[in-house]
């Protein structure tokens, strides 16, 4: 790969991620197609220029591989997961959830 192609990554990824601006909006600046920006993307991710990582507390609430696991194997819209640490109130994070869900 050029240098000339690996700035045209950099260049693109830094738009994208750092930047926050779309495929099409970086499409526009740079003069290409957005599908040339989607592809330069692809293959900084996959020369490994790009690493996505999550972050989130380790002991968030959150189950998000399961819901997603229960979303795919019933084909179901969205799955959320309500975690109950206090088993004398054990409707109490149902309906938090639902509330958050509603909002």
């Amino acid at each position: 790969m050029t240098t000339q192609n690996i700035r045209f990554l950099a260049k693109t990824a830094n738009l994208y991620y750092k930047e926050g601006l779309s495929q099409a909006e970086i499409a526009k600046r740079l003069c290409t197609s957005r599908a040339s920006v989607g592809r330069a993307l692809k293959a900084a991710e996959e020369q490994g220029y790009i690493r996505v990582v999550f972050d989130f507390p380790s002991k968030s609430h959150f189950n998000v591989d399961l819901e997603r696991q229960l979303e795919t194997n019933f084909s179901l819209n969205e799955v959320i997961i309500a975690e109950n640490d206090d088993s004398d109130n054990a409707l109490l994070p149902v309906a938090q959830e639902a509330a958050l869900f509603w909002i």
